[in-house]
């Protein structure tokens, strides 16, 4: 696990290794129009969640948690956690018992989860409402769900998924966070050329 950044940034968007968790968390950048020296992102395996709340853990600093399941085990430590003075959105596809739920949104927790479409879908829906009226984004999101729901009803989603995780480094990964996040800013060329 890396952290890539090294000041004290407002937001701190904690999210998966893979295409869906490196992809939601660019679209999260572009839709909330975040410069680099406002974000830190880390990309993790579900099962270290924790640990990145105990390190990263400061009042007033906004989290960000895409592509991030949980388990009992997880849940079980992670509601003994005092998130009162955080603020924590939480977007995400897996499979989530309604008790987790309704117990991290007593803890304030602002989460989103929709099993109909990848992370990076709702993040869409949830974060980029007025941006999604561009063809490119849909297009975007299209791709990046078609790989990991293993749906590839786009001929985008298997280079995008083979582009991700061409290297299992997270320098490599924040490579392509960069790239998928430029291209959503600027969207002057085709999805592929960018990869």
């Amino acid at each position: 696990m890396i952290a890539l950044g090294s000041r004290l940034r407002p937001f701190v968007i904690i999210t998966h290794r893979d295409l869906d968790g490196i992809a939601g968390a660019s679209l999260y950048i572009y839709c909330k129009n975040l410069s680099e020296d406002m974000y830190r992102v880390i990309f993790i395996e579900p099962n270290k969640i924790l640990d990145v709340f105990r390190k990263y853990y400061k009042k007033n600093r906004k989290y960000v948690v895409i592509d991030i399941g949980l388990s009992n085990t997880i849940y079980q430590d992670l509601k003994l956690i005092d998130l009162t003075e955080v603020h924590i959105e939480w977007y995400d596809h897996h499979v989530w018992e309604d008790e987790w739920i309704e117990t991290l949104k007593t803890k304030s927790v602002d989460i989103h989860i929709d099993r109909s479409v990848c992370a990076t879908g709702v993040v869409a829906k949830n974060v980029c409402r007025n941006c999604m009226n561009s063809s490119s984004i849909n297009d975007f999101v299209e791709s990046v769900c078609g790989a990991d729901l293993w749906k590839f009803n786009r001929y985008e989603s298997a280079f995008l998924f083979r582009y991700a995780d061409a290297k299992n480094t997270n320098e490599w990964r924040y490579n392509v966070l960069k790239t998928f996040t430029n291209y959503l800013r600027n969207r002057d060329h085709d999805l592929l050329s960018i990869v």
